[in-house]
């Protein structure tokens, strides 16, 4: 078993067990607000780590299709045309995980990812008077992103 198989189950294992029984840890700490907020952010740790080995997982394929997509959309004059793409899709149904990865590609190089964003997220963060505006537009997503703690660069 690798490092990284053994870290995962190790996560899994620990927020299973956190899951598995809230009441009850909750119960022993309510005397103690140190241990109690302890225990919660131990938790936070572990869910982080585990999206993270997700979103690791999912680099090489995600990779592959973004570079796909590109390639076979640069000459589409229509974004719909762009976002209907296979590869698109298939990024989308990645789901949450692969929103670090696409924040990245969104951050280095731009693009037409905010139909992912918004599918995978149903979040709209551009105020209606900069929709249109590339900038402002990334901007505002690469700022909804650290605002929830998906990206912290």
């Amino acid at each position: 078993m690798t490092t990284s198989n053994a870290t995962t189950l190790q996560i899994e294992a620990l927020t299973a067990a956190i899951d598995a029984h809230p009441l009850d840890w909750r119960e022993h700490c309510l005397g103690d607000p140190e241990v109690g907020e302890a225990v919660m952010s131990l938790a936070r740790a572990l869910q982080t780590a585990s999206v993270a080995q997700q979103t690791e997982a999912l680099r090489p394929e995600f990779n592959t299709l973004a570079d796909t997509w590109r390639e076979e959309t640069s000459g589409y004059s229509f974004s719909a045309q762009s976002t209907d793409h296979p590869a698109y899709r298939r990024i989308i149904g990645m789901g949450r995980p692969v929103l670090p990865l696409i924040f990245e590609q969104l951050a280095e190089h731009g693009g037409q990812w905010y139909v992912a964003l918004h599918a995978i997220t149903d979040a709209n963060p551009v105020p209606p008077e900069d929709r249109g505006h590339r900038a402002k537009t990334r901007e505002a997503w690469l700022n909804w992103a650290r605002e929830h703690k998906i990206i912290s660069w």
